[in-house]
């Protein structure tokens, strides 16, 4: 299951507006996935959280460059 909605979300010492992803199965125990992704407006993804059976893996933006 999708679900869209708005969050705010730290990212290093910057904390932006953000639209948030968040995907769920329905399994339970190691089975189990979540997805959230958070997108912001002029920049793109600046954070994924995957978690999947004991592991979590993190990834996010590290700098933004304007031009």
């Amino acid at each position: 299951t999708f679900a869209a909605s708005t969050d705010r979300v730290t990212v290093g010492k910057t904390t932006y507006d953000a639209f948030k992803v968040a995907f769920r199965d329905h399994k339970t125990g190691d089975d189990r996935v979540e997805i959230d992704y958070w997108f912001v407006q002029g920049i793109g993804m600046v954070k994924q959280r995957v978690r999947a059976k004991n592991h979590e893996i993190l990834l996010e933006l590290e700098k933004v460059e304007k031009k």
